[in-house]
């Protein structure tokens, strides 16, 4: 018991710091580079001994992610898991499924990337990179079920599935290697995905409606058995909720804010310090517009959150 109170205190520790990371890295970045240039200032200068010190302006109202996003962004970064698979705590639940129909073409998959192809005869069909509880795959949609399952598709998203697994085989490369041999390259190993649903559909009801494997009365009922819900509710994938925010109404009237060359670099820095991509409490949504030169004004990509009462202390009102 103490052992699962301390995973899960782990858990919910490392979420709070990769949430507080991925919301403050510009902030972070931009001090960074600040700081990196006073000291270059200073070392050029014969009396640049103050060694004075700003305070950073942290964005502490930032969103908590899911377990899930913040290891997809991991994965979208460095191109793998590192700090974990996602749907690691997955296997069992998968293995029981598997285990209850007899039969290991039914898998959990997590789509990181969706790519739409058209064949010469222009018909389409889809290329996913996906993850399941047991390792990375390729999996591919042909065209006779593409039109129906692209209405669902979603990346980030979690799918029960039925596919055969195809495994990787090295095949040969038309180009050659310095010595004239042709070279060999391992293929991944590929899911041919039949149809799909998404992680909270009735899986015994999508089994069923297999037709080429129907489901037994007695696999139906061995399924039937496994709490999948309650299974799922303990992943801790779900988003939770924000950190430090109250449950108050949030004002979602859009204003304009207008960044003019004006008002300095320091000023238009602490501009952006308040500037949050998140709603959060007693916040204004803004639409900003930055001036490029006198009288010529561009507007930025996306929609901000801010506290007017904290951009009144910088002598701006909208």
């Amino acid at each position: 018991m103490e052992s699962e109170i301390e995973n899960k205190k782990q858990n919910e520790n490392y979420i709070i710091v990769r949430s507080f990371l991925g919301a403050n890295s510009e902030i972070l970045l931009e001090s960074l580079n600040q700081f990196r240039h006073t000291n270059k200032v200073e070392s050029d200068d014969l009396f640049g001994d103050s060694h004075e010190t700003k305070s950073i302006n942290y964005n502490l109202n930032f969103p908590k992610k899911s377990k899930k996003d913040i290891l997809i962004e991991e994965k979208n970064s460095l191109g793998l898991y590192v700090s974990g698979n996602p749907l690691a705590n997955y296997q069992d639940l998968v293995t029981q499924i598997q285990d209850s129909v007899y039969r290991d073409d039914v898998n959990l998959i997590l789509i990181n990337k969706i790519k739409k192809i058209f064949t010469k005869k222009n018909a389409m069909m889809f290329a996913l990179l996906v993850s399941t509880p047991f390792g990375d795959y390729e999996a591919i949609i042909f065209p006779k079920k593409a039109m129906a399952l692209s209405p669902i598709l979603q990346e980030k998203e979690i799918f029960w599935v039925i596919g055969k697994i195809e495994e990787g085989q090295k095949s040969e490369n038309s180009k050659v290697n310095e010595d004239g041999e042709a070279v060999e390259y391992e293929q991944k190993p590929k899911i041919l995905i039949n149809t799909m649903i998404p992680l909270d559909g009735d899986l015994v009801d999508f089994l069923s409606q297999d037709k080429k494997n129907p489901l037994s009365q007695s696999s139906k009922r061995r399924v039937e058995s496994i709490n999948i819900q309650q299974f799922i509710g303990k992943q801790s994938l779900k988003p939770a909720e924000k950190t430090e925010v109250k449950s108050e109404a949030v004002n979602s009237e859009t204003k304009i804010l207008k960044i003019s060359k004006e008002f300095g670099i320091e000023k238009t820095r602490q501009i952006k310090s308040l500037l949050k991509k998140e709603q959060f409490e007693n916040s204004t949504k803004v639409g900003i517009e930055i001036e490029i030169k006198p009288g010529e004004w561009k507007k930025a990509k996306g929609v901000f959150w801010i506290d007017l009462e904290k951009l009144k202390e910088l002598n701006i009102n909208l």
